[in-house]
């Protein structure tokens, strides 16, 4: 029964799927469907208007890529297997798949929201434009297949819009109600979610959830455009869906009523219940970049408990002198150890009692099996400068090593050097020893791993890496002008940093690419291709290299939380 309603379903997704690519058609302008919800939405995302979606797309580097002649062959790939497809479809419901492509004409969208002593409400918007026709023909086949599995029907008017409610009378989806108005589709679990809609059908409620002061916030300091126009919005309130969760629960089963109960008290003393909630915007082809996303988290100020442990405060983004040009990835952030420690501290001595965390470090120290250091003094108090870590693709000769490092700044090198120092010569410990260099590098005495971590103390950090080799290239960096910082391509991205920040980002996306393509472009030609897709047909990267261009992203705090910012430079094609 519900594989046939997912064979319902499919052409309906397929319409919604390849419409954000294909779609033509021109789109209505309906109420968007944050003004058709009520307040207290827990998830939400929408897409706007599919024909914009697929028309910033086509201008990025990646909708750009398919049409160079080096992908020809991959494009005649696709098109046999869209051609394969549309056969099916049409066999299966009479239209053709070019009809299914132009389906999607503005906005689509879907919401949670939450039902008292009821389950989750789910509600999705759809807008056909013009293609009324067409889309009903999905919808008499959705219907077909209801019937034939069970369901009963029934509609009532509201309004003056029909409500239609399928009920299934076994297990799974308890029901299904929809209606059609104008140029839009609106589909829910809920019938009272499809009244609200049509209730705010005119925009001019004054209870929406686009006045949502959290909502409106986030998505007004999200805005890509000067005219708020994005590609692409989303919202979730995780906290407020956590505990509408748990109340559910709670009805369901009596006996949980307690231990729920106990554990949505803990979250005003974790700080958890700050977070008001997170939501952003993705857009592509603006006036800067290629591709863009911004995120804001919401949190009610001041923050407390566990969320003091990620205090990173802004400061000029600068790489490590170490790093040269020639890295692919960087992820940094200027985190502050002692705040975060004492965000734990205060954390446990809320549940155990004031002063028993320090009384446990101190315990530590004492311990007589250990190497004599406190967690505090010994490694806490030495960290400062911020923490870095770098990647590089995976080796085409050994792909399941990890090509991954994290650096810790230091205060204190030559103490945190006393202190591996200490840790090294305890008994017992699976760690060797040597000398690279004049400096001491730290390795794993078990043989036979894939994964190769070592450590060291030098330049200024405590570096852990899961490759050795990528460990000494480190510790034998001397790049002066070829470092990462003074490259013209970190220079590029840096341009977009505000001048201070709480963690920025930086990427040579063709790097990071290359690796995997050519793992999965060497395998087909070494397999040969299938019936489906022949990978082998895949040009060599260096073809399509262009394509792929620099990326970068940040954070800073905001008034009302943190904001995120991450971006694709445009490519020189």
């Amino acid at each position: 029964m519900l594989f046939q309603l997912r064979r319902a379903m499919l052409p309906c997704l397929m319409a919604l799927t390849l419409g954000l690519t294909f779609s033509k058609s021109q789109a209505a302008e309906p109420v968007p469907s944050d003004r058709l919800l009520p307040p207290g939405v827990l998830m939400y995302v929408s897409v706007p208007s599919v024909q914009q979606f697929q028309e910033r797309y086509s201008r990025t580097g990646y909708g750009e890529l398919i049409h160079d002649p080096a992908m020809a062959e991959v494009k005649a790939e696709v098109m046999k297997a869209i051609d394969k497809a549309s056969k099916e479809i049409e066999n299966e419901i009479g239209i053709t798949l070019e009809d299914l492509y132009n389906i999607p004409s503005g906005e689509v969208a879907f919401a949670m929201t939450p039902l008292k002593g009821k389950e989750f409400g789910g509600v999705a918007f759809f807008n056909f434009g013009e293609h009324q026709k067409q889309f009903e023909v999905l919808v008499d086949k959705l219907d077909e297949a209801l019937k034939e599995n069970g369901w009963t029907r029934n509609a009532e008017s509201f309004d003056g819009t029909e409500i239609v409610t399928w009920k299934n009378a076994g297990e799974g989806l308890g029901s299904l109600s929809y209606f059609l108005k104008d140029t839009t589709f609106v589909a829910s679990n809920q019938v009272a979610l499809l009244e609200g809609a049509l209730d705010r059908w005119d925009g001019k409620h004054n209870r929406v959830f686009a006045e949502d002061e959290v909502y409106s916030h986030v998505m007004k300091r999200c805005a890509t455009r000067k005219d708020g126009d994005s590609a692409a919005y989303w919202f979730i309130n995780p906290i407020n869906l956590f505990q509408s969760g748990m109340q559910l629960a709670a009805q369901q089963n009596n006996g949980a009523g307690m231990q729920i109960g106990m554990v949505t008290a803990f979250l005003p003393i974790l700080g958890i219940d700050k977070l008001r909630g997170a939501g952003g915007t993705i857009d592509m082809s603006t006036d800067e970049f290629d591709i863009e996303s911004r995120t804001m988290v919401y949190l009610d100020q001041p923050v407390t408990g566990v969320y003091n442990f990620f205090n990173c405060p802004p400061a000029a983004p600068a790489p490590p002198a170490m790093l040269s040009a020639d890295l692919a990835s960087l992820s940094s952030m200027n985190w502050d150890a002692a705040k975060a420690y004492k965000a734990v501290e205060e954390t446990v001595d809320k549940f155990q009692g004031p002063g028993m965390f320090a009384r446990l470090m101190d315990q530590a120290e004492e311990s007589p099996n250990g190497p004599g250091l406190h967690p505090k003094k010994d490694f806490i108090d030495l960290l400062g400068g911020g923490v870095y870590m770098i990647q590089n693709p995976p080796k085409l000769d050994n792909p399941e090593q990890p090509q991954l490092t994290i650096l810790l700044g230091l205060k204190n090198e030559q103490r945190m050097t006393e202190v591996m120092a200490k840790i090294a010569d305890m008994d017992g410990l699976p760690i060797i020893t040597r000398d690279f260099r004049g400096i001491k590098i730290y390795e794993s005495e078990e043989t036979g791993s894939e994964v190769q971590p070592a450590m060291a103390v030098a330049k200024g950090h405590l570096i852990i890496s899961f490759d050795v080799e990528m460990l000494e290239t480190l510790l034998r960096n001397d790049p002066g002008a070829d470092s990462l910082m003074k490259s013209e391509q970190f220079q590029q991205v840096a341009k977009s940093f505000p001048k201070e920040v709480s963690t920025y980002a930086f990427q040579r996306t063709d790097i990071m690419a290359e690796g995997a393509y050519e793992m999965i472009r060497k395998a087909a030609m070494e397999q040969g291709g299938n019936a489906d897709f022949d990978f082998s047909k895949l040009p060599p990267f260096d073809s399509i290299r262009k394509y792929f261009g620099l990326s970068g992203g940040y954070s800073v705090p905001d008034e009302h939380g943190v904001y995120m910012v991450s971006f694709g430079l445009k490519p020189a094609i």
